[in-house]
């Protein structure tokens, strides 16, 4: 065992316990948290460490635990256990890593922007269609761009997709553009 010093955060208040021996830690908010030492599972790939039989939830000390938290290592019972995406976290680490965004798994996205750009610019070839569409052509557009790192991963040519609806858009636009020319000047280009 290495004599360096673990940190864990108190289950109440949230500050940080310094632990120096297995057992109780004492926060200064008055209260107990029951605390062991082991190795924390650090890779996601890897499945939980096994949980012997008797190993009390490091949060309700009266049930067994079931698994581990992927962040902290804790052991945490079937209560306790938060799954997200393939892993589990105890409900401490859930509420960190959801209040700070860490949670791929549950921002909200859209799939495949580009694709919904592209599709929508085939609407706005629509007259006046594209007086509303090509906005929102260009936020899904920003959107792939700023996601480019997930959707490249899956799927190729997304600078490919977003070009081809710019130009179509930019079509819809030119058609609506003259339409609308049209419809003031009249005829042939004359009031």
């Amino acid at each position: 065992m290495t004599s360096a010093l673990a940190t864990v955060p108190c289950s109440a208040c949230g500050r940080a316990l310094s632990l120096e021996t297995e057992g109780l830690a004492w926060c200064s908010c008055g209260k107990a948290s029951r605390v062991w030492r082991f190795r924390p599972v650090r890779e996601a790939a890897r499945p939980p460490a096994p949980v012997l039989a008797g190993t009390p939830c490091a949060y309700h000390a009266g049930n067994a635990a079931s698994t581990t938290c992927l962040r902290c290592g804790s052991f945490v019972c079937n209560l306790c256990a938060t799954p997200v995406g393939g892993s589990t976290y105890c409900t401490a680490c859930f509420e960190r890593l959801h209040a700070s965004g860490e949670l791929r798994e549950l921002r909200v996205r859209i799939p495949r922007p580009q694709s919904w750009a592209l599709a929508l610019s085939l609407i706005a070839m629509v007259p006046y269609v594209a007086l509303v569409a090509a906005p929102i052509v260009v936020w899904l557009g920003v959107r792939a761009i700023r996601n480019r790192h997930e959707t490249t991963a899956r799927e190729d040519g997304l600078f490919a997709y977003l070009a081809i609806a710019g130009l179509l858009t930019t079509l819809g636009l030119v058609l609506t553009g003259i339409l609308l020319f049209e419809l003031v000047t009249g005829p042939g280009g004359r009031p």
